[in-house]
């Protein structure tokens, strides 16, 4: 079955090469015919002096057709796109390690203009930019400096006073190394964060230089060093909660004190290296209390929402309920600035209910817990 499959697939494309011309198509394709339309044209690089993208994709979207339309440029960077519809369009270029410009529009990211193509007719002289793409590249460090292969590296752009992250991440190489290429002109803010911070992340425990000597006496003695494993040990006085932080270039646990990054067209800028850190948590406690003698709701739950982005998520240990009296707590909490918010899922509507510890109120609160937010 899986031989006879794979035999139909490639007859199937070496019948279909020659009839395209080297044009891809996605789909959408309209019957040839008299009422059928071309478009060609060109695809060049917004450099001072023009060059031709040899294998850019040429893609044609929208009117009529249900999927688009892709073509592939020759080496002079030509394209032309057979039997398309009449209809209004939208048509770009696009290619590895450079910005999609708009049709009509003179850099990236401004508003293009639409291609009105007539029944038959033959549209030339279509011209397509690309700008070379700008690169970040440097490498990512664990708290001894050495190379932390692995770790995500993502950015960030300034919109009004926020930061708002992009979807772009890559992973450092086993050299701990990294570099997001593709880029605007424009400025930016790296962030880096080890592979499981894409959600929660666990507090770790810090032993006291005395408690390991304690250890150790306890190991050359014939013991265990670390007592029953079975049991987990308290955290002694000593001890740090600690949990790996996020850190933005160039060493900044926060993005409110993250250092831009500014790059040119094209510009290839390094060593924007990056050494993860340890930052103090704590535990954040509080109680759902509700007013007016009301019933205890089902599926209440509490969210806490960092007010910056790029800080350790908050792992919730405990959610209230009517058994223990609306308590709710959160474990890994790093110092900064919190919305809490509680809802709950009453005859289908979503209501929010008081939210802060032991306090009462409508709508989110913000609480700051103390500390440092620098690394130890």
């Amino acid at each position: 079955m899986n031989r006879r499959a794979l035999s139909v697939c490639v007859a199937g494309v070496l019948v279909l090469a020659p009839d395209v011309a080297g044009q891809n198509v996605a789909g959408g394709l309209q019957p040839a015919g008299s009422d059928s339309a071309r478009i060609a044209g060109i695809v060049v690089t917004t450099d001072e002096t023009p060059q031709p993208v040899r294998r850019a994709i040429v893609e044609l979207s929208g009117g009529p057709l249900a999927l688009s339309l892709n073509a592939i440029t020759n080496d002079e960077g030509q394209f032309e796109i057979a039997d398309v519809p009449a209809g209004r369009f939208t048509i770009s270029a696009s290619r590895a390690s450079y910005v999609t410009i708009a049709h009509g529009a003179s850099a990236p990211g401004r508003a293009g203009v639409p291609l009105v193509v007539e029944a038959g007719q033959r549209v030339t002289g279509i011209r397509l930019l690309l700008a070379r793409g700008a690169a970040i590249a440097g490498t990512v460090r664990d708290t001894d400096g050495e190379p932390m292969p692995g770790a995500v590296v993502g950015l960030a752009k300034r919109s009004g006073a926020n930061r708002v992250t992009l979807p772009l991440t890559v992973a450092a190489d086993d050299r701990g190394g990294y570099r997001l290429f593709g880029l605007a002109a424009g400025e930016y803010f790296v962030v880096a964060r080890t592979p499981f911070q894409s959600g929660a992340v666990s507090q770790l425990q810090v032993a006291s230089s005395e408690e390991i000597d304690r250890a150790l006496r306890e190991l050359a003695r014939g013991g265990r060093g670390g007592g029953n494993l079975k049991q987990p040990r308290p955290a002694a006085a000593s001890e740090r909660a600690v949990a790996m932080s996020p850190v933005w270039h160039p060493s900044a646990t926060s993005s409110e004190d993250a250092a831009p990054i500014s790059l040119r067209a094209g510009e290839e800028r390094t060593g924007a290296d990056i050494t993860m850190q340890l930052l103090r948590v704590t535990t954040l406690e509080g109680t759902v209390a509700l007013s007016g003698g009301h019933d205890w709701p089902a599926n209440v739950s509490v969210s806490l929402y960092p007010a910056t982005v790029g800080v350790v998520a908050p792992v919730l240990l405990e959610s209230p309920s009517r058994e223990n009296g609306g308590r709710f707590r959160y474990g890994s909490v790093t110092p900064g600035t919190y919305f809490v918010v509680a809802q709950t899922l009453s005859a289908g509507i979503a209501s929010q209910l008081a939210a802060t510890p032991a306090m009462r109120g409508a709508g989110p609160r913000v609480l700051t817990t103390s500390g440092p937010r620098r690394p130890l």
